[in-house]
């Protein structure tokens, strides 16, 4: 409760004064709302309240009725699918092919000959040709062999552990014909067991590279433009892939034309996934990575995420280690704000940095004598004055116009750094091509969530995803873990380059208060440069204490509102529709082993 009041109260105001100025705006229209809106969301966290929730046996099977009806397209694509067969594959996998909805396939399987023997009743249909291999090729080999036999204009790689959604192949032309220009297609996945059974969805987000560079999220089925991956092969001759997924990690560095349709179309056949299989996946995932950084010369190590299983964290090495300057507004707070600084300057690694403390108008001499005793500690603190009314995005704007470093951390007066190295780690990352912002999970005193990635469309509009849970819990594909990629990060630890903040035009000077960090993320997002979210930088965050909630009072409500419509006319389109958060997540299954 205390957390509460804080959150309420602002400097200069007495708790009691804060409570009576938010008890007269409870009692008002909008008022009543937002404690509602508040009421509810505590309701939610403590159980009180259940989300309404859906067999999901019963929506897969939904879903699978939504393609019984075939249409017609404008552009009706041969479709050549590529299948390895290893050893015995189940009956289910190649009867998921003849049985497509969608017609206008062929299918090329390559095999030992005992798997000829097994798959010889398939010859009957004159789409189907099977190649009987001494020893099973590797990824190159197969496309070398079986591609120039090909006649598809699209290639679909298959695994032989997975079977097809009856209308797979029929929502991929439909993908085609709505973004002829999509050079990959990816669907969503699950697992089938021997009883017909499905189970854990995995609702996958949009091509996000740097996920990508953790495992391979996007699946061992998958579709490509054939003239894209001939040109890709053609392109990267020399390359020897061992699997899809380094031919994965390769293209979609090439191309960011990938798209994903929002249906579990794929399912894995949980009987054939044995312990042997599923270590020989984790290890080709590891190799795989290792083969993509060394084509790209980026200098790095692969190491496995601790009890995240078959996950990976690649550390990024940097030779040069550029000044970066930490920028941190403020209004006196003192004991929040000594905190910050000594938790930066006594436990940061790394060698070159500096801070610039932007002092929005503070009047206690309290706040002064800090001031005056870093000053004379610190040759790389400086406090500059910023006697404007409260507005963040102009305090930051003044802080990197007066800035000496060409990398700009943003870090709000009521953090606490934990780890030395947290600034080197988001450096690391920071300094890889193609990134535009790095954000940190932030954590609340008592360890548990406060901040780790941002998802946009939902609750206010925005929310951080995962908020309240325990530190080191287990999230949807293990994301609280996994280093992933989000439209937006808070503000209250951000990273981005001087250029890259150039590039944005700064801060919006019209968001005052709010979402002005998210404007930053998603410009940067919508000009093709990723924000990362890195899991294991964390710092404590004592959230609100500084300046209060956000609609505390009338007047903070409206300033809520205002910033709302400027945010909302730039960025609707992603509001309805986040590219890193897969829709279907927002529903609340039973019987499938999700979260």
């Amino acid at each position: 409760m205390k957390k509460n009041l804080d959150k309420i109260s602002s400097p200069g105001k007495s708790k009691s004064k804060a409570l009576l100025d938010f008890a007269l705006f409870a009692m008002t229209s909008p008022g009543m709302k937002v404690f509602r809106n508040a009421l509810r969301k505590k309701l939610h966290r403590s159980g009180i309240i259940k989300q309404q929730t859906i067999d999901y046996n019963q929506w897969i099977a939904a879903q699978a009725d939504n393609g019984k009806v075939v249409s017609k397209f404008a552009n009706m694509p041969r479709f050549s699918i590529l299948l390895p067969v290893n050893d015995t594959i189940p009956d289910t996998v190649i009867h998921s092919i003849t049985a497509q909805a969608y017609t206008n396939w062929e299918l090329f399987i390559t095999c030992t000959p005992d798997g000829e023997k097994q798959l010889q009743q398939y010859r009957v249909d004159p789409r189907v040709h099977i190649s009987p291999k001494q020893v099973i090729p590797t990824l190159s080999d197969l496309l070398k062999d079986e591609l120039p036999n090909a006649t598809g204009t699209y290639i679909v790689l298959m695994d032989q552990h997975y079977a097809l959604a009856p209308h797979y192949l029929y929502e991929l032309a439909k993908q085609i014909n709505s973004l002829p220009d999509t050079k990959i297609i990816y669907t969503d996945e699950d697992t089938r067991n021997k009883k017909g059974k499905y189970s854990n969805p995995i609702f996958k987000p949009a091509l996000s590279p740097d996920l990508l560079l953790t495992h391979n999220y996007i699946g061992d089925v998958y579709c490509m433009q054939r003239a894209f991956l001939n040109t890709t092969l053609h392109i990267h001759a020399s390359i020897q892939f061992a699997n899809v997924y380094e031919l994965l990690l390769i293209v979609t560095s090439t191309s960011q034309l990938a798209s994903n349709i929002l249906q579990v179309l794929v399912h894995k056949i949980s009987a054939t996934i044995g312990r042997r299989y599923t270590e020989e996946q984790h290890l080709s995932t590891k190799k795989a990575i290792e083969a993509y950084l060394q084509w790209s010369k980026l200098d790095a190590t692969v190491e496995p995420i601790p009890g995240v299983e078959g996950k990976y964290r690649v550390n990024f090495k940097h030779t040069d280690a550029p000044k970066v300057s930490i920028l941190i507004p403020t209004k006196d707070q003192v004991t929040l704000l000594k905190t910050t600084l000594d938790s930066v300057f006594q436990k940061t690694d790394y060698p070159d940095f500096e801070v610039i403390l932007i002092n929005n108008n503070s009047t206690s001499p309290e706040f002064f004598e800090l001031v005056k005793a870093y000053s004379a500690r610190h040759s790389n603190f400086t406090c500059i004055d910023a006697h404007i009314p409260f507005n963040f995005s102009r305090l930051i704007n003044t802080g990197a116009a007066a800035s000496k470093g060409e990398y700009l951390l943003l870090l709000n007066n009521d953090m606490e750094v934990i780890h030395a190295d947290w600034l080197t780690l988001m450096m690391a990352y920071a300094q890889k091509g193609g990134v535009g912002t790095v954000g940190a999970k932030l954590l609340y005193p008592d360890d548990t969530i406060q901040h780790a990635g941002i998802v946009l469309g939902t609750g206010d509009t925005a929310t951080h995803i995962y908020a309240h849970m325990p530190k080191d819990a287990t999230g949807y594909l293990d994301a609280i873990k996994t280093v992933a990629n989000y439209a937006a990060v808070t503000g209250a630890c951000l990273l981005c380059s001087k250029e890259n903040f150039n590039l944005a035009g700064g801060m919006d000077n019209h968001l005052e208060v709010e979402y002005n960090d998210l404007d930053l993320c998603i410009t940067l997002v919508n000009l093709g440069l990723s924000c990362v979210y890195l899991p294991y930088v964390t710092l404590y965050h004592h959230e609100s204490a500084s300046r209060g909630h956000p609609m505390r009072s009338k007047r903070s409500y409206k300033q809520h509102l205002h910033d709302l419509t400027v945010f909302k006319k730039s960025w609707q389109h992603y509001l309805d529709n986040d590219p890193y958060y897969n829709p279907n997540r927002k529903i609340k299954f039973t019987g499938a082993n999700t979260d």
